[in-house]
């Protein structure tokens, strides 16, 4: 019996020795003394890979690996941030050219000037005294204004009162039009250009330059239904593409639904016409072109025309 106690007492040493190698391959700081009195089945000495797996787990719950160390996580995150930046953010449309366009759609003559609203805007000349207290024509208006061209713009009454509200430089003047001939309203702040319906007029637009006139002739894409097919007459317009295109323009004698017909078209000015809002016309219809306009320098105005009270003139940004 006295012979096998330093058996036993060595082979809890080796296992001892055992245990703290073990324990110092899998990187634990310190081993305590081994206390014989211990049971052999309280003694767990765990496999190295269980404490790699743990001390994996902690880094990876505390210190997230970075993508630049995983590349293919990396391309996959850049993937997906440029995949969701284009759906949030379409690409900025491309620009169009100032341009003077003649050209002839169902037997009518139309002119434009085309232009994009980055570049160039139109502006509101009004004449608070009373049509041709400060110009006579279109081209007066413009180059006084040190514009690229002008139009006519919106209706009046006999007594030269605007038919409808207008905004120049921030002054207001008229009144709110429900007839037919104020259908629209052509606008412009400090941040948008549009052709709004009138129910859609307010004050909060923060308009900077405003006419009211019409009716529509294309709205959002379609040929405005009901138009006058009967009264034939000379007409002046403006267009938009519903984003940065726009263009002022004039026609030969035709009637409101023949013009609407014609305009309803996406090769006259090289875009497609989502709004087209008629303007004064008749004896108003006035446009000119000045020679800075690319084909440009040309009038349209016939030698019975009357004045009137305002115009639209295009000018640089």
């Amino acid at each position: 019996m006295t012979s096998s106690q330093p058996t036993q007492h060595s082979q809890q040493r080796s296992i001892y020795n055992i245990s703290c190698l073990t324990l110092l391959a899998v990187g634990l700081s310190s081993c305590q003394p081994f206390d014989h009195k211990r049971q052999a089945e309280e003694i767990h000495i765990p496999h190295p890979s269980v404490h790699l797996q743990d001390k994996q787990n902690k880094l990876t719950q505390t210190e997230p690996l970075s993508p630049l160390s995983q590349p293919h996580l990396a391309n996959t995150n850049n993937e997906r941030k440029t995949s969701t930046a284009h759906k949030s953010k379409p690409s900025a449309q491309a620009r169009t050219t100032l341009k003077f366009i003649d050209t002839k759609k169902n037997g009518i003559d139309l002119r434009f000037v085309r232009f994009d609203d980055r570049d160039h805007k139109l502006v509101v000349a009004d004449q608070p005294a009373g049509p041709g207290t400060r110009w006579f024509t279109a081209r007066q208006c413009a180059e006084s204004q040190r514009g690229l061209a002008a139009i006519n713009g919106g209706f009046f009454t006999p007594e030269g009162k605007p038919l409808g509200k207008i905004v120049s430089q921030g002054r207001s003047a008229g009144y709110i039009n429900p007839s037919s001939l104020g259908t629209g309203f052509y606008y412009t702040s400090a941040t948008e250009t549009q052709l709004i319906r009138r129910q859609k007029w307010s004050n909060s637009l923060g308009a900077v330059e405003a006419l009211q006139t019409g009716p529509f002739l294309i709205e959002n894409g379609k040929k405005t239904s009901g138009l006058n097919t009967s009264n034939q007459r000379v007409r002046s317009f403006i267009i938009w593409n519903g984003q940065h295109h726009w263009a002022i323009g004039y026609s030969s004698i035709c009637s409101l639904n023949d013009l609407a017909a014609a305009l309803n078209s996406d090769r006259l000015v090289g875009f497609p016409i989502k709004y087209a809002l008629n303007l004064d016309g008749g004896r108003s219809s006035d446009m000119w072109v000045s020679a800075d306009v690319p084909h440009g320098k040309k009038e349209f105005r016939a030698f019975w025309n009357k004045d009137v009270r305002n115009f639209l003139v295009l000018k640089e940004r």
